[in-house]
């Protein structure tokens, strides 16, 4: 098939499918999940168009090109979230529009905005990735209260158009979709992927000293729940003197002084501030146990990058889709995090008991075989892209 994504992207990512890999620039995106499925495609013979966005220094497009991919980066100097964008991508899609089979876009905002137009000239996809709704009632800053709205319009748009095939990544995201257009009727419901390539057999290394990593890409979101996070590092160093903690994302420890007024609160925490992919899963192999006290995700890619790497993760019992993908306990463990002893007691049983971690990663590794694996999960785009083009 010819499928065109329309999505954030890294075109660093792709180097051994492209022509002249030495000339390609990377864009700093971390969409693993997009990452994952475009791979997929490409490794089972489909040939992929890529249209994305990226700030530079013109307004002129950058194509990068090999045999089965084409990534076209439409570069923007200014203009409030790269808005100025939508016209040149919907541009290039309308000059292009015979070369596709199908448009898939990723999140439910400006890229799937991009697309509407073309619904029902060609068969049109947007995968709900999170959930701008539940967004909005975050506390957010002014500074960004109108990035907030103004996605809100994007979603809002993209919602309202019946003829996008909306594809939820959990049962927890359909159940959303679901109660949006007020029907009991079943939706999409199409996991993220991950990669295959990193995947281990056996845990990297065996910290001497428990060492924990967290990572999300805004460490002061409050979604992310950090705060709990390093309250309860704090009574597990009083058990463990010489515990580690691994923080990873925008985010600085000025930015929880509020939490404490003792020298000795942030010892044994590192802030990495925001690093590459290959950085990241070093990181996670040279952890004991991830822990992603996030209050709600609408899946939560990181629980399967730390079962690949056969460390056991913690997550939140009610936080959104993160009991669906940790097996409801079988392949994670669930507690309460929004409770500083609970994730305390969750990290201490995690680190004490090795046959309970044990368990956990097999499970993980199991699921991650039957549910998420990378060809899995394209075999089943593939299929409904097929029954979707014959509607």
């Amino acid at each position: 098939m010819n499928i065109a994504v329309v999505s954030g992207f890294n075109p660093t990512e792709f180097l051994d499918y492209l022509d002249y890999p030495e000339q390609v620039k990377s864009t700093g995106r971390l969409a693993s999940s997009v990452h994952a499925i475009v791979r997929g495609f490409l490794n089972q013979g489909h040939n992929v168009t890529v249209i994305s966005s990226n700030p530079g220094c013109s307004d002129e497009l950058i194509c990068y090109a090999g045999k089965q991919l084409r990534i076209i980066l439409v570069q923007y100097k200014h203009g409030f979230m790269g808005i100025r964008v939508i016209p040149k991508m919907r541009r290039y899609i309308r000059e292009h529009l015979d070369e596709f089979d199908v448009i898939h876009a990723h999140w439910t905002y400006s890229y799937a905005y991009t697309i509407l137009p073309f619904v029902g000239k060609k068969p049109c996809f947007c995968s709900v990735r999170d959930w701008c709704p539940y967004l909005m009632t975050l506390p957010t800053p002014w500074s960004g209260k109108l990035n907030q709205w103004v996605n809100y319009y994007f979603f809002r748009s993209v919602m309202a158009s019946k003829k996008m095939f909306k594809l939820a990544n959990s049962y927890y995201t359909a159940e959303k979709i679901a109660e949006w257009y007020h029907t009991r009727s079943s939706q999409i419901i199409i996991p993220n992927p991950l990669n295959a390539d990193i995947i281990l057999e056996k845990h990297k290394y065996q910290p001497e000293t428990p060492v924990f990593i967290s990572i999300a890409s805004l460490l002061t979101d409050p979604r992310k729940n950090i705060g709990t996070l390093l309250k309860a590092f704090n009574l597990f160093r009083k058990v463990y003197p010489h515990a580690v903690l691994h923080l990873v994302g925008t985010g600085s420890q000025q930015d929880f002084e509020y939490l404490s007024d003792s020298i000795d609160f942030f010892q044994g925490v590192t802030f990495w501030g925001k690093r590459t992919h290959k950085e990241v899963l070093d990181l996670i192999d040279h952890s004991s146990v991830l822990v992603h006290p996030a209050l709600e995700e609408t899946f939560g890619n990181i629980f399967l990058e730390a079962a690949a790497r056969c460390i056991p993760s913690i997550g939140g019992e009610q936080a959104g889709a993160v009991p669906y993908v940790l097996g409801k306990g079988e392949a994670g463990c669930l507690c309460d995090v929004t409770s500083v002893e609970s994730l305390y007691q969750a990290m201490k049983k995690l680190i004490e008991d090795s046959h309970y971690a044990d368990r956990l990663v097999k499970k993980s590794m199991q699921n991650i075989r039957q549910k998420y694996a990378q060809d899995v999960v394209c075999n089943q785009h593939i299929e409904m892209y097929k029954s979707k083009s014959r509607l």
